[in-house]
């Protein structure tokens, strides 16, 4: 009997095993029992021929035959396990690639259980687990980064022509809303000719009020108050001499002159400072309001805020247009400012902003329902799979083989409704 096991099992091992094993059958001889041994043997799957080969070397008695058959059975329970793996997750890509993000989901749910069930290693098991949470991440911020990369381009040539604009219009002696309205309404939006009139008005100021501050040899009236409210400025030795110089009334025109050039020069260059300063936070306030934007358009399954889904959150709490969503902006620049690299994920960018404005991820009554509510019928969704696999199994499958069937049957009726009216 020993030998027959040993012959059984390299039947087993070979590719073409049922084959191997009929012409095995066949040099059994033609006794009644062995006939039906033999013909229950040509309709068996390939795992319940390897149980048969661990049960027969059971009754052989050889503790090596058995450990043979045990490891030859795990080794074709794992090769189709692995085998439904590899179908189930061309369907989940497929699922991906449609952006059907909560299919792919219930398909990688769906692998991790056949993994499992598979006698696969945990290693190949957690290896499923958060696939497609991370492809789903992914896909998101590498979108992300292209429609910000995209907007912030367009909104620095915008910035760009803005300021070369109004410098032109600054240094001219036209009337600076005539100017204006007469730039093209297809290239200046109403934003940038608002932004026109705002620079070219402060620029004018300060070229005239340097003009004059030149012209009487002292410093304006203009001068003296943003002094007053920029006091760095005069931090230098060297300006706080040249304003010593000018309060002194013993000084000669030409070192007054000088004195009033160089704190007129100090100025000016303070006031580009401010502009480029201002410029950036512009710049932050414009990407937080695009990350803003980007979260509450989301349609992928995205985290939990307070219970609810974040992109209903955003869009319930902070509607556009209204005062709500302009302080989660400014917050979300804020800490923009202090970590440039929540410009890279908007949605991590937006939790931030929330959490700056006071928010926690706390638990709303409303949020709640809803989460529990989803929670029970996917519950009840895993509950009547689970009955499907169960008379699959009693039908004779493997554990592995009914999962990966139940899946395809799902894919197969998911396809039906969304080709349905088509």
């Amino acid at each position: 009997m020993a030998k027959f096991g040993q012959g059984f099992l390299q039947a087993l091992t070979q590719p073409s095993y049922s084959k191997g094993l009929f012409d095995l059958g066949e040099q059994l001889g033609s006794a009644p029992g062995r006939l039906a041994r033999l013909e229950k043997m040509k309709q068996a799957g390939p795992v319940d021929l390897a149980q048969m080969g661990v049960d027969q070397a059971m009754r052989s008695g050889d503790p090596t035959a058995v450990m043979r058959a045990q490891q030859n059975k795990k080794g074709i329970i794992q090769q189709r396990t692995r085998s439904s793996l590899n179908s189930l997750e061309l369907a989940r890509q497929k699922a991906m690639e449609e952006s059907d993000d909560a299919k792919a989901k219930e398909i990688e749910d769906i692998m991790e259980r056949v993994a499992t069930s598979g006698e696969l290693s945990n290693t190949e098991v957690r290896g499923i687990n958060g696939r497609t949470a991370s492809e789903v991440n992914a896909r998101e911020e590498a979108k992300w980064q292209a429609q910000s990369r995209a907007a912030a381009a367009q909104k620095e040539q915008q910035t760009v022509m803005v300021e070369q604009v109004a410098g032109q219009i600054a240094v001219s002696d036209e009337n600076i809303n005539e100017a204006i309205d007469k730039l093209p309404d297809e290239i200046f939006t109403p934003t940038m000719k608002n932004d026109l009139l705002k620079q070219a008005g402060e620029l004018r100021e300060l070229r005239e009020k340097n003009d004059e501050a030149m012209r009487d040899g002292e410093l304006t009236r203009w001068h003296k108050a943003y002094l007053k409210d920029h006091p760095e400025i005069l931090n230098t030795p060297q300006l706080r001499e040249q304003l010593d110089i000018l309060k002194a009334k013993t000084s000669n025109p030409g070192q007054t002159r000088r004195a009033v050039k160089l704190i007129a020069d100090a100025v000016n260059n303070h006031f580009s400072e401010q502009k480029r300063l201002d410029s950036g936070e512009e710049n932050r306030e414009f990407m937080a309001g695009q990350a803003v934007d980007f979260v509450s358009g989301m349609e992928s399954v995205t985290g939990f805020w307070r219970g609810e889904d974040i992109v209903e959150y955003i869009n319930d709490g902070y509607p556009i247009g209204s005062e709500q969503r302009k302080k989660l902006e400014k917050a979300i620049a804020f800490q923009m400012a202090k970590d440039p690299k929540l410009m890279n994920n908007a949605e991590n960018a937006v939790r931030s902003g929330l959490e700056r404005l006071g928010e926690e991820g706390g638990i709303s009554p409303e949020g709640e329902e809803r989460r529990i509510a989803t929670q029970e019928a996917k519950a009840e969704k895993a509950r009547l799979r689970e009955a499907a696999i169960q008379q699959k199994i009693n039908d004779g499958m493997s554990r592995s083989e009914a999962e990966a069937y139940i899946a395809k049957a799902e894919q197969g009726v998911y396809r039906a409704k969304t080709t349905q009216g088509m």
